[in-house]
């Protein structure tokens, strides 16, 4: 079956989005992965984090699917939905709508360009819990099964994460952790994301994030929204107030939010369009092929581009990594 679809990023989180509502394709469940496995492929012939799917909903105004490059299906992704807000918004011709998720049904709307020409949405995220499931919760304190010298917070966006906030950042050591979380079932019997963050000023942060499913990614939306709840509750950041998150893929901005529901998040930043393009899927043999491209976006990415440059320059000299 032919399929068209647009590669595009979240705060440079890779995705290849399909548009299940205005395309006549039917897949079955298996489809969702085993395509997903094959778009994602680096060494094939589109390469990503990750496939949204834009579907029809009964509850909302539209549907997403969310698959990691391993074809596991997360609960949410904050990159991703403001992907999916963009075509969602583009198509029904709204500024603000409903999104259903795995759990929830999300607020989205367009906002004013985060940079010159750099296509911007938010996401509002409920309902978020300090644990990890109704039976585990930690708070600032040291999981001694994970590490003995790092203390981590339980943040729940949708997504599980645990947060830990550091000096520096260490790659290898959050690489190392995260494989080693994703290895203790008994504990995170669901995997978990694991995000190491360093204070750069009261209303910055930087963060580097281990996604289940994935590994280390230039940034990951939920992750970031943790950690700006998880800064607040240490004292560092104040609630109800913006922050600008960092991360290797370039900036969002946040807005941990608390009252007497508890607590959430509005998180905005840019949804990029890369190109559009157009493959072939047969499901019986489980192979793409025929990619073509007919769309490049090039003032889009070079202006993405110029807005990374200047967040790198800015956090260039504040020793992020070890």
């Amino acid at each position: 079956m032919k399929i068209q679809f647009i590669k595009c990023n979240g705060s440079g989180n890779v995705f290849v989005l399909i548009d299940g509502i205005s395309q006549n394709i039917v897949l079955n469940e298996m489809d969702f992965s085993r395509i997903t496995k094959l778009v994602c492929d680096r060494d094939g012939i589109i390469g990503a984090d990750g496939v949204l799917f834009l579907l029809s909903s009964e509850k909302a105004d539209a549907r997403m699917r969310i698959f990691n490059a391993d074809g596991s299906e997360p609960e949410m992704c904050g990159n991703g939905i403001r992907c999916i807000a963009r075509k969602a918004i583009e198509l029904l011709k709204k500024e603000k709508l409903y999104i259903e998720t795995m759990n929830a049904v999300m607020e989205v709307q367009k906002e004013d360009d985060i940079f010159v020409n750099v296509p911007s949405f938010s996401v509002v995220i409920p309902g978020i819990s300090i644990s990890y499931n109704k039976n585990y919760s930690v708070l600032n304190d040291y999981i001694r099964e994970l590490s003995n010298s790092l203390k981590f917070t339980t943040i729940n966006t949708g997504n599980p994460h645990i947060i830990a906030n550091v000096e520096s950042i260490d790659l290898k050591v959050l690489e190392e952790t995260g494989n080693k979380a994703n290895n203790l079932p008994y504990i995170f019997h669901e995997g978990v994301n694991v995000s190491f963050f360093k204070m750069i000023d009261e209303e910055s942060i930087f963060v580097s994030t281990f996604e289940r499913g994935v590994g280390l990614t230039a940034s990951c939306g939920t992750a970031m929204s943790a950690v700006s709840v998880t800064s607040a509750l240490l004292g560092s950041t104040y609630f109800n107030k913006w922050l600008n998150i960092y991360n290797e893929g370039g900036m969002v901005k946040c807005l941990p939010l608390k009252d007497d529901t508890g607590f959430s998040v509005r998180l905005l930043g840019n949804a990029t369009y890369e190109y559009h393009g157009q493959f072939i899927y047969d499901n019986k043999e489980n192979v793409l092929s025929d990619l073509t491209t007919s769309k490049l976006e090039n003032d889009e990415i070079y202006s993405y581009r110029k807005f990374q440059k200047i967040c790198n320059n800015f956090i260039k000299n504040k020793n992020i990594f070890r």
